[in-house]
């Protein structure tokens, strides 16, 4: 029997707690996960439940103020970072992470071409001169299928739709050649036409350079059409991970079978999309217990008192006392 093949990125115990105006926010509790080879990992929740914050904490780019502190570590291949705050550490990891945010509209420098903003990043990653780096930025370009990358090159970021400068952002994270790319929402500020193209061009480009992909998304169908597995976080925990088949098919945590009745179904009219009564914990105040617990239409005694272990079940994991196993 063959061995699986060692992650190319590995996350263990991650937590990050950032300074806000209402007091230290209790981020992310302990994320750990892995990434395989050519893999896409979907990650999923509702706004606040810190899918983008430890992606970010991950590629190194939180902004410093506004930490209180950051523990866990990351491997990508065969090196790793234990010092998340430290800043060679995150240099060197954006070496083999790169990212897609959400707004490309605003994530790019307004005041630069988009010529200026590509070719200095090539030129920082490989080293090319300026002829070159210019060279290999039209080629990007095209192949994130800008019609006219010559005039492109020339445009500052306002005179561009947002599904043009999304495939800016998409070329110059390309252009860097990362181990894993990191996509956070980036069809948020889209129209649907060009959310399918852009999910498209993603996927596309992933299966091509065989590149590993983590997508982040508040929207299940853009998992459910990009994605091999999905880890569902909330509270700044993993509550259940697998399969986009197996979790999307027979979700086991409460939380997700809760976002998954808040989407619209087109295979049946007669159910009703229903929004998840209450709201998330207040996350300045240490959780005890399950974080669901106060929403949770099932709830037991000790949900109140011990948070459950992510127990895996054939490969289908739920932090649940109710899971298959659990001892409550």
């Amino acid at each position: 029997m063959s061995r699986a093949p060692a992650p190319i990125l590995s996350v263990r115990d991650l937590h990050v707690r950032l300074w806000t105006k209402f007091g230290v926010v209790r981020a992310v509790n302990g994320v750990s996960l892995d990434l395989a080879p050519g893999e896409v990992l979907g990650i999923v929740g509702e706004s606040g439940s810190g899918k983008s914050i430890a992606m970010l904490a991950v590629m190194g780019l939180l902004d410093a103020a506004l930490v209180d502190a950051v523990a866990g570590s990351v491997t990508v291949g065969d090196r790793s970072w234990n010092d998340l705050t430290e800043i060679e550490a995150w240099s060197s990891r954006s070496e083999d992470l790169a990212m897609i945010f959400q707004d490309a509209q605003t994530a790019l420098n307004p005041v630069l071409t988009i010529e200026a903003q590509i070719v200095e990043t090539l030129k920082a990653r490989h080293g090319l001169g300026r002829k070159e780096a210019r060279a290999r930025a039209i080629k990007l370009l095209e192949a994130v299928r800008i019609p006219d990358p010559q005039r492109c090159l020339s445009s500052y970021p306002h005179q561009l739709s947002g599904g043009m400068c999304q495939r800016v952002m998409i070329a110059m994270a390309v252009g860097c050649e990362p181990k894993v790319l990191i996509a956070d929402e980036p069809t948020t500020a889209l129209d649907v036409t060009v959310q399918a193209q852009i999910l498209n061009l993603i996927s596309e480009i992933q299966r091509e350079s065989g590149m590993s992909l983590v997508i982040i998304s508040h929207d299940l169908g853009v998992i459910a059409s990009i994605a091999d597995r999905v880890h569902v976080m909330y509270a700044g925990r993993i509550v259940e991970k697998g399969t986009v088949q197996d979790v999307f098919a027979a979700p086991r945590h409460p939380y997700t079978q809760a976002l998954l009745a808040c989407t619209t179904r087109v295979d049946d009219e007669a159910a009703a999309p229903r929004a998840i009564p209450g709201a998330l914990p207040d996350m300045r105040e240490a959780i005890s217990g399950c974080p669901f617990r106060d929403r949770c239409p099932i709830v037991l005694p000790i949900c109140a008192t011990e948070d459950p272990e992510l127990d895996a079940v054939e490969g289908h994991a739920a932090a649940c006392w109710r899971m298959p196993g659990a001892d409550p």
